[in-house]
Parts: structure tokens; C-alpha cells; sequence
């Protein structure tokens, strides 16, 4: 199964972001599952934080620490065995400093 492609993640506050995504090139997409890190370990994913969504492209990601940097990674579900696809490539939030959002 294709792995979600073009990851973006904008800080929509000090305490949550939007993430977007391309959709995998694949007809049986059940959902997706966000990985999401304040300490970004790629090789340690049982470290990172998930949310699952239905099939749609676009998660608001909320209860995040203020002010710090996350990466995030994205994997599609399969609708016929519920498996996963690989990890998306990583995509980094900007670090918010007070005042800003």
C-alpha cells in the first residue's frame, strides 16, 4: 500500500496544529494514524504519540506542549486488513515563541 506523501503541519495555536497530507495512491484507505513527537527519535516510534482519523486528508492534533517544536509522520489503514502503510517522510512544526498565534 503507497505511503501518505507531501506531510504538512502548520501550528494553528500554541497548543495544537493542522496536519495535511496527499493521500495514498490506493482505492481501500479505512483512515490514517498521525505519529507525533516533541522529541523527534524517527528510529524510537513507540515513543511518538498517535491519533487515528477517518479517510480524510486534514487533523487538527491537540493537547500539545506550548511553545515547542513537533515532528510528524503519517501512515495510511488499510479498509480490507486494517494494516498499515510505511511512514510518511517526517515533517517538522515551527517552535512558537510567546506572543505569536
Amino acid at each position: 500500500m503507497p505511503t501518505p506523501s507531501n506531510v504538512q503541519v502548520h501550528r494553528a495555536s500554541p497548543t495544537s496544529m493542522e496536519v495535511t497530507w496527499d493521500p495514498s495512491a490506493y482505492n481501500g484507505i479505512a483512515g490514517y494514524r498521525i505519529y507525533y513527537s516533541e522529541l523527534a527519535l524517527p528510529s524510537d516510534m513507540d515513543q511518538w504519540r498517535t491519533v487515528d482519523v477517518g479517510p480524510y486528508t486534514v487533523a487538527t492534533v491537540s493537547d500539545l506542549e506550548p511553545h515547542s517544536a513537533y515532528a510528524v509522520r503519517v501512515r495510511a489503514k488499510s479498509v480490507v486488513d486494517a494494516r498499515l502503510s510505511n511512514f510518511s517522510d517526517v515533517a517538522y512544526t515551527n517552535r512558537l515563541t510567546q506572543g505569536t498565534c
